[in-house]
């Protein structure tokens, strides 16, 4: 990881992940209330947050968003740079009553500034677990381990971050807002850390179904 001046792509990346939350919630409660009638809404709810096969099963899905990473010498944090990322995601998850959980391997490849800098790509894999608010939207908080490459070197680390998604009607299709923070194990007093926003869409496979 290198110092380097605060790009475009990361003096957006606050507001772009505002906006995108907003859009997410608007996605899964509207939308839900206007493909189904005040009559029969109560009960298709009901389904859905007691069927397995809704929220539980294996899938692949891709994304992508901005990412913002910065340094630290032992002080506050230089200004940072930023890129685009784009990636492909496998998992599956579990439907427990309301809750969901579940496990996930993502990889992500890196463009823009950061790319420019020697940023390639990033393998990450771990865990999620979420409440479902409504018949259709999932809130989740998430974890893992990730391992940065660049052109130098690769870097260990970990990531937490939470998610939203919402479940589309009438296909197995699931959109999904997450953010992440991630701290790489670096060497002496330098500290490096990145905060990614994602927009997805996964395609599942209810394998857990009845």
């Amino acid at each position: 990881m290198q110092r380097r001046e605060a790009m475009t792509s990361g003096e957006i990346l606050w507001p772009s992940l505002a906006i995108a939350f907003v859009f997410a919630f608007v996605l899964g409660f509207v939308v839900p209330a206007k493909a189904t009638s005040p009559s029969s809404k109560g009960r298709i709810a009901e389904s859905v947050i007691s069927s397995p096969q809704d929220w539980g099963g294996c899938g692949v899905g891709v994304g992508g968003g901005l990412i913002h990473g910065q340094d630290s010498y032992g002080g506050p944090p230089d200004s940072g740079s930023g890129g685009q990322v784009l990636g492909v995601r496998l998992l599956c998850d579990a439907h427990l009553g309301g809750f969901v959980i579940g496990a996930n391997v993502d990889y992500d490849r890196f463009f823009g500034d950061a790319e420019t800098m020697g940023v390639e790509s990033e393998w990450s894999g771990g865990g999620r677990a979420g409440v479902l608010l409504n018949s259709a939207t999932l809130l989740y908080a998430t974890g893992g381990y990730a391992r940065l490459m660049t052109t130098d070197r690769d870097f260990n680390g970990w990531y937490m971050g939470g998610g939203i998604e919402s479940k589309l009607p009438s296909a197995p299709l699931y959109l999904s807002l997450e953010y992440r923070h991630t701290i790489y194990e670096v060497d002496g007093p330098l500290e490096s850390s990145a905060d990614k926003v994602r927009l997805g869409l996964t395609y599942k496979f209810n394998v857990f179904g009845k």
